[in-house]
C-alpha cells in the first residue's frame, strides 16, 4: 500500500485538524522528519514537519518537496515563492505540534503494517495457501478471533484454540453453521442488506444475549456475494484500522476461493453447498439433512441419478460448460448441478414413468452429441447420505465407457457394473472359457465371424432370428454357424452356467483388449 502526500493531508483532515492543503504534484511518502534548526537540504520523498518560523526558506527549492507546517508566521500561498512549487498543507498556530508528529508517526506506523499484511496475503495467494491459513495470517493483525462462513452461513474457517463465551460463536463452532433462528433474527436486523449497500465492513451485534460486537465484511467473487467474514472484538477494541485490514482479507479470500472450481463456476445457490458437503462426507446424520433440505425446499424425485460430465475434452472452456450447465437444467425437471473436483456433476431425477424415462435420456444423449460429451450415470440412490458412493459409480462409468470404446455417449454404471467387478481382478485371462478364446483364435485363421455371432445370440436371449436380423443373415445361416460354434468351442448353448461364464469372458476380454491397446 503506497502512502502519498494526498492521502496524510486527507488522513489529518478525518483526525480533526484544520487544515489548508496544497498539492502541486502528489508524491510518495518513505519518512517523517521533524524540522530542526541545522536543517540544510531536503530529501525527495520525505514530508518535513515544524513551524513555519523555524523552516529555513532557502532550501524550498525541490518541486517534489512535502511539508506539513504550523503557522505561526507568514503563511505562504499558491503565489508565494518559494512555496508555489512544493506540497504543504498549513495548520494554524494553535496546533500542537508534538500531537501532529504522532499523528503523522501513526499514519506511516499504520501504513507499514497494511504493507506488510498485503504482502503477506499475497505470498499466501501466490503459494496456494488454504483458507484457514489466510484466517491465521489475519488473527496475526487483526488480533482478534475470526470466522468466515458462506453466504448459507456455513462456517469454512475460523480461529481456533479460542473460546469465546458468546452464543453465536458457540453455535458457529460446535455446528459448523447457523441455526435457522440465527439466520432469521440476522435478516431481522437487515444486517445482509447493509453489507450490500457498502463496499465498506460494518460494525454491529446480532442480538442483545450476544456479548461481543463484530466487525463483518463481504467476499465478493464476479460481482456476486459468496461469504462474508466476521472479526469478534475479543481481544482488543476495534481500530479505524482494522476495517483496512478486514477489506484486504475479505479480497484476499475471495481470489483463494475464485481459484477453486467449486466458487469460480458456482451459482451461489444453497443446494450447491448442500450437494458439496454431502459429497465430502461432512453430513453423517439424517436428521440434519433433512433440516437442510427443507429449510431450502429441494425436492429431487422418486428416482434420483448422479450424471457426471467428461471433463477431458479441450474445448470445455468456462463459457462452454456453463451453457451446457443451464442447457442440462432447463432440460430436465427438478436437477440440480455443481462443481466437484474438477467435474460438473447433475443430480437428476430420471423418472418412475419409463415414457418421460426415456425422453429424458434421449434429451441428455442429444446434448451430449452435439458437444461432442461423453457422462457417466450411477444407479438409482437410495440413500442422499451415500452420494459420494454414486458420484464414484458415476465416474467409473465415465471412465470405462471410454476405456472400452463404447458408441455411446452416455455410460450407465447399471450396465457396466460387471465391467467394475472384473477391472478390480489382478488378471482374468485364466478365468475366461477356454471355449471363447478357441472360437477367437479360429475366426483369425479362417477369416469367419462366430465370435460375434455367439456374442449377438447371447445378447439377443438366444433368439435365432432377432440374431440374423441384427447380423443381416438367413436364419438358415445362422442355424448354420450355432452348429459350428458349439463344435469348435465345445460348449452346450442350453446349460445355464456355461451361458452365464461365456458372458462373462466376452466382458473379461472387452477389458483385456483395453489393456492390450
Amino acid at each position: 500500500m503506497l502512502l502519498t502526500f494526498n492521502k496524510l493531508s486527507k488522513h489529518l483532515e478525518k483526525q480533526g485538524f484544520k487544515v489548508y492543503i496544497h498539492v502541486k504534484k502528489d508524491v510518495v511518502l518513505h519518512a517523517s522528519v521533524l524540522i530542526s534548526s541545522n536543517l540544510n537540504a531536503v530529501t525527495n520523498n520525505v514530508v518535513y514537519i515544524g513551524t513555519a518560523s523555524s523552516f529555513p526558506r532557502t532550501i524550498v527549492n525541490s518541486q517534489d518537496g512535502c511539508y506539513i507546517l504550523i503557522a505561526d508566521s507568514d503563511t505562504p500561498s499558491k503565489n508565494n515563492q518559494p512555496y508555489s512549487q512544493c506540497n504543504y498543507v498549513l495548520l494554524p498556530a494553535d496546533t500542537d505540534l508534538m500531537q501532529l508528529y504522532n499523528v503523522i508517526q501513526e499514519f506511516f506506523i499504520n501504513g507499514s503494517i497494511m504493507s506488510s499484511f498485503s504482502a503477506t496475503l499475497l505470498s499466501s495467494i501466490i503459494n496456494g495457501k488454504c483458507l484457514q491459513d489466510i484466517i491465521n495470517t489475519a488473527y496475526e493483525f487483526l488480533e482478534n478471533p475470526i470466522t468466515l462462513v458462506d453466504n448459507y452461513w456455513k462456517l469454512l474457517a475460523y480461529t481456533k484454540n479460542i473460546t469465546l463465551d458468546d452464543k453465536y460463536w458457540l453455535e458457529l463452532s460446535n455446528k459448523g453453521y447457523y441455526s435457522s433462528e440465527t439466520v432469521l433474527l440476522i435478516t431481522k436486523r437487515k444486517l445482509l442488506q447493509k453489507l450490500i449497500n457498502t463496499d465498506q465492513p460494518i460494525i454491529h451485534t446480532s442480538g442483545d444475549t450476544e456479548n461481543y460486537r463484530k466487525m463483518t465484511g463481504k467476499i465478493m467473487i464476479s460481482q456476486r456475494i459468496f461469504g462474508y467474514i466476521s472479526v469478534w472484538e475479543y481481544n482488543r477494541l476495534f481500530t479505524e484500522q482494522d476495517k483496512h485490514l478486514l477489506q484486504l482479507t475479505c479480497g484476499a479470500i475471495g481470489e483463494v476461493m475464485q481459484k477453486n472450481d467449486y466458487y469460480r463456476y458456482s451459482k451461489g445457490e444453497a443446494y450447491e453447498y448442500l450437494l458439496k458437503d454431502l459429497l465430502d462426507i461432512k453430513i453423517e446424520h439424517v436428521e440434519l439433512i433433512n433440516d437442510r433440505i427443507n429449510s431450502i425446499k429441494w425436492n429431487f424425485g422418486d428416482t434420483p441419478h448422479v450424471l457426471v460430465l467428461d471433463n477431458s475434452f479441450p474445448h470445455t472452456s468456462t463459457s462452454f460448460t456453463y451453457n451446457v450447465r443451464i442447457h442440462l437444467e432447463r432440460l430436465i425437471p427438478l436437477s440440480k448441478s455443481v462443481f466437484y473436483q474438477d467435474h460438473l456433476i447433475f443430480f437428476f431425477d430420471k423418472s418412475a414413468n419409463t415414457n418421460v424415462q426415456q425422453e429424458r435420456i434421449e434429451q441428455i444423449k442429444k446434448l451430449l452429441h452435439k458437444n461432442r460429451l461423453k457422462a457417466g450415470v450411477s444407479s438409482k440412490i437410495s440413500n442422499i447420505l451415500d452420494l459420494s458412493l454414486y458420484y464414484t459409480q458415476a465416474i467409473t462409468a465415465l471412465d470405462l465407457g471410454k476405456r472400452l470404446n463404447l458408441e455411446e455417449d452416455l455410460y450407465f454404471y447399471d450396465n457396466l457394473l460387471i465391467y467394475h467387478l472384473l477391472s478390480n481382478c489382478n488378471t482374468l485371462e485364466p478365468f475366461c472359457h477356454q471355449g471363447i478364446l478357441a472360437l477367437e483364435d479360429y475366426d483369425k485363421h479362417k477369416d469367419t465371424r462366430y465370435f460375434e455371432t455367439l456374442l449377438e445370440y447371447l445378447k439377443n436371449d438366444k433368439s435365432v432370428s432377432k440374431t440374423a436380423a441384427a447380423l443381416h443373415i438367413h436364419p438358415n445361416t445362422m442355424s448354420y454357424r450355432l452348429k459350428k460354434i458349439t463344435k469348435i468351442a465345445n460348449i452346450d448353448l442350453d446349460n445355464l452356467e456355461q451361458c452365464a461364464h461365456i458372458l462373462f469372458s466376452f466382458k473379461m476380454l472387452d477389458l483385456l483388449k483395453t489393456h492390450r491397446d
